[in-house]
């Protein structure tokens, strides 16, 4: 038994190794994904405010509002007072946000300014639609290799099991053929891994004969 746990805790730990390395890659190749989105937030931004001819703050947030998912988003002008504040509940932020910061794969806040430069927009973009499903995704890829090591230890087990009843039985009827003396009654063939008890009974039966 104690090698059934042993061999259970090395699959265990072996399964929980390739999902944290299957769940690195997926944060890294979600990195790569939301630092690929902010940009086009960046360029989606630039655009907006080329078009806001007359620098007017509220109708650009309303635009990048209606755009864009932001965690946060800063309109000022030039002297640095804020026209426009708006900022996203840290409870209503996706799990894999405060990931990522820790990991350091995080986006960083970006600021632009109005072609005419009476306007500083301070943002940083908020990804829902990437984050939200992306920790679904991760929490199967790190379960998945665990469950498939439990089924399988399982499934062994259950097939050991069903083989030490088989082995049983065959050496009860071997020492029963044994102590009957029923010399005419063929031995049951053992499974290979059990041969020394097949031999041992066929000694002892060759033995209690010659007695």
């Amino acid at each position: 038994m104690n090698k059934l746990r042993n061999l259970l805790l090395i699959q265990l730990l072996t399964g929980l190794l390739i999902g944290v390395a299957v769940a690195g890659a997926g944060l890294f190749t979600i990195s790569t994904l939301i630092h690929s989105e902010q940009q086009y937030h960046k360029e989606l931004i630039q655009q907006f405010s080329i078009g806001n001819l007359i620098d007017e703050p509220k109708l650009l947030s309303k635009q990048l509002k209606a755009s864009i998912e932001f965690e946060y988003l800063t309109i000022k002008d030039r002297e640095g007072h804020v026209l426009y504040s708006f900022n996203k509940a840290q409870e209503d932020m996706p799990v894999l946000t405060s990931i990522l910061k820790e990991a350091d794969l995080h986006t960083t806040p970006k600021t632009l300014a109005s072609p005419e430069g009476s306007l500083l927009i301070d943002f940083h973009s908020s990804y829902d639609d990437i984050l939200t499903p992306a920790l679904s995704a991760l929490i199967v890829a790190i379960s998945t290799p665990l469950i498939i090591v439990l089924i399988s230890f399982l499934l062994f087990r259950i097939s050991m099991g069903q083989i030490f009843r088989q082995v049983a039985q065959d050496c009860a009827k071997n020492i029963e053929s044994v102590m009957t003396d029923k010399s005419e009654v063929e031995l049951q063939e053992l499974p290979k891994q059990f041969k020394l008890i097949e031999k041992s009974t066929a000694k002892l039966k060759a033995f209690l004969k010659i007695n």
